[in-house]
């Protein structure tokens, strides 16, 4: 029985600990920001010159980065496509500017130059917009 006990004290002890490390890593901006609460997704576009549309975008959710960033796993932005001037190759790590990236104000986008492109990334949320 005094196992029992001990194994759950452990227990209780590796989960306050993981509670801790989550806490301290997200370091949630203060005042909350505008996305908090709500199911957020991180866009970004590719855009090379001489382009007049974003050669590459995608949509990630939030959630899985967020932990990826808590335990310190490499989380990038990486694409690999084949345009009409050849193959191109575009990777951004996310771990250096996730702070930066998550105090955006609302509708402001965090833009990188990636090479010859300029990478652009930011917070929104998979709700819909009111149509006008």
């Amino acid at each position: 029985m005094r196992k029992f006990w001990i194994a759950i004290a452990i227990g209780a002890l590796v989960c306050l600990a993981l509670g801790f490390i989550w806490t301290a890593r997200l370091d949630m901006p203060s005042p909350p920001p505008w996305w908090y609460g709500k199911n957020a997704v991180l866009r970004f576009e590719v855009w090379e010159p001489g382009k007049d549309m974003a050669t590459a975008a995608g949509t990630i959710p939030k959630g899985p980065l967020d932990v990826m960033y808590v335990f310190g796993l490499k989380a990038s932005v990486e694409t690999d496509f084949r345009g009409s001037s050849g193959n191109s190759l575009h990777k951004v790590e996310l771990k250096p500017i996730w702070k930066r990236l998550q105090r955006l104000p609302k509708g402001e986008k965090l833009s990188l130059q990636e090479g010859d492109a300029r990478v652009d990334l930011w917070i929104d949320t998979k709700e819909p917009t009111a149509a006008k």
